[in-house]
């Protein structure tokens, strides 16, 4: 992903991202930085929990801590954590926006972390705040997260305004 550069189309199949494990597609990037923005253009209907957003993950691993801010179909908005490996991932809070919808993570100091939504990228407004050790994960990622929450179809989610 490089800042500026137009649209990206992220298709991703998979059960879901929640629980103690995820199964999504995950495009990503290194190194971690302290914020992450990017405009959900669309994303198709696989089904009422199919997801595409901005997520923090401390590894590749399925059981991984992360942080993520997505998108449903019906324009529901999550901001969920997993805060340690293996855990079960927590919901934190939620709204509603339709697409296109801006998402931004940002990491107050090295431990917390803010979610902003937005129609807007000028009023974009924070829908809560989560406590997760990011500081201590060794190599953490940053990316664009897909989930059609149907392993045996691809969800197709375009995004766009993507900072880095």
């Amino acid at each position: 992903m490089e800042e500026g550069t137009g649209v990206y189309a992220v298709a991703g199949a998979g059960a879901d991202i929640w629980g103690t494990s995820d199964s999504f597609h995950y495009t990503y990037e290194s190194p971690f930085r302290s914020y992450f923005l990017a405009r959900v253009v669309s994303l198709q209907d696989t089904n009422p929990f199919a997801k595409a957003g901005i997520m923090f993950r401390e590894s590749l691993a399925a059981d991984a801590a992360n942080i993520l801010l997505d998108v449903k179909p019906n324009g529901e908005i999550e901001f969920m954590v997993r805060p340690s490996t293996g855990a079960a991932t927590q919901f934190i809070s939620g709204t509603t926006a339709s697409t296109p919808v801006y998402l931004e993570l940002t990491i107050d100091n090295a431990t917390t972390v803010t979610a902003w939504v937005g129609t807007d990228i000028n009023h974009m407004v924070a829908i809560g705040s989560a406590t997760v050790p990011i500081g201590s994960w060794s190599s953490p990622l940053v990316g664009l997260a897909v989930t059609s929450h149907d392993p045996w179809h691809l969800n197709i989610a375009v995004f766009d305004n993507v900072s880095n």
